[in-house]
């Protein structure tokens, strides 16, 4: 992940992607609370070459810890 920021309300996640390999999306995963986990899916995005970008349009929290996971 490179970034995460919030812009008028949405958050947007930032990271380095590419296309070889697997064609599946990318799973964006969040949680509220960082030491005890409880991951959930909350999207996917497309495989895309160099910058990938995901966003909330309304985040269902105040506060959220986001990870990107690669599928096969």
């Amino acid at each position: 992940v490179l970034r995460i920021r919030n812009q008028s309300g949405s958050n947007f996640v930032d990271w380095l992607g590419g296309t070889n390999g697997p064609t599946s999306p990318y799973d964006i995963l969040y949680s509220t609370n960082m030491t005890f986990g409880g991951w959930a899916v909350i999207g996917a995005h497309g495989r895309e070459q160099g910058t990938n970008t995901w966003f909330q349009a309304v985040p269902s929290d105040r506060s959220q810890f986001y990870k990107v996971r690669a599928t096969n």
